[in-house]
């Protein structure tokens, strides 16, 4: 399950990230092989550094608006245990953790890699300007770089995933199949198993809103022009800390929604016909009489 996160990194902590990132005998890299800092938009790190400071310098002294808090912002992108990425795939991760770090404007960023060579996990850091080589502040306000990020390296993995497939390769461990072995073990299922499981799953945009009130949910919000619905938990469902707080609805793609619930369901029926029966004879519901209990399906994240 790669996990992403952003970190801001104020001027004066600079230097101290970028000999960590390099830092070969640091107690924490004793198991792990780092590749060289590679730079982008300047040539070298002490350009890099000069830069960043420049450009904080400049947007601080301006007089307006919001000071800025930090110089750069750390990108780290951790894969799981067992990835094994190949130079291929660790350059697609790069160019989409670029792509999502630049906001249309020219990267001014160092990166390496931190290769675990007992687990043959991964991080990869990637250590930004929040200014471009002009000073000027390179940001998008309508963005969360956190969620963004993670959504972007979400779908990243689902593609390499079925390359590997493809290739016979093990696949990438998703953040989806620890959510789903932790709800088997808790015997907890979420909206889009109990979705899958009724006698007629929604198939259609339309069908969604009635199959979700009648499972107790309901619908805040729906727009097939920008693909999205909004949907609350049913109040038994919360927690008392999340109770304590409003209860926000959630906004979910409804094509995303559709698919995952459809997977359910053929992950369900699959599921029937491959489970032995001790006494050979068939599994299906109609057979026996009971529904199937089968292994709860993906959970969706939301936007």
């Amino acid at each position: 399950m790669p996990f992403s996160n952003v970190i801001g990194i104020t001027p004066e902590d600079l230097g101290t990230v970028i000999s960590y990132l390099e830092a070969t005998k640091h107690a924490h890299h004793k198991e792990y092989r780092l590749t060289p800092l590679e730079v982008f938009g300047v040539a070298s790190k002490e350009e890099f550094i000069s830069s960043a400071i420049l450009g904080f310098g400049k947007n601080a002294a301006k007089g307006r608006g919001r000071p800025p808090k930090n110089a750069a912002s750390w990108y780290v992108v951790r894969m799981p245990d067992h990835t094994r990425l190949t130079e291929k795939e660790r350059q697609e991760y790069l160019d989409a953790i670029l792509e999502e770090a630049a906001h249309g404007q020219k990267t001014v960023a160092v990166m390496n890699s931190h290769i675990n060579r007992l687990f043959h996990s991964e991080d990869i850091n990637l250590l930004v300007s929040c200014f471009d080589a002009r000073g000027r502040l390179a940001r998008d306000r309508n963005t969360d770089p956190i969620k963004s990020l993670r959504r972007r390296i979400d779908a990243l993995t689902e593609k390499l995933n079925k390359r590997r497939v493809e290739d016979d390769r093990n696949t990438i461990v998703t953040m989806q199949e620890i959510q789903r072995a932790n709800r088997v073990r808790s015997g907890r299922k979420d909206f889009v198993e109990l979705l899958a499981e009724t006698p007629n799953p929604p198939v259609t945009a339309a069908q969604l809103s009635p199959a979700l009130l009648a499972l107790g949910f309901t619908v805040t919000g729906y727009c097939l022009q920008t693909d999205s619905i909004w949907i609350k938990k049913p109040k038994e469902e919360e927690t008392k800390k999340k109770a304590a707080k409003k209860a926000e609805p959630i906004n979910f793609r409804i094509t995303r929604l559709l698919s995952a619930i459809k997977a359910a369901v053929k992950r369900r029926r699959d599921a029937v016909k491959e489970r032995p029966h001790p006494d050979g004879k068939s599994t299906t519901p109609a057979a026996t009489g009971h529904p199937a209990v089968v292994e709860s399906e993906i959970s969706l994240p939301p936007l």
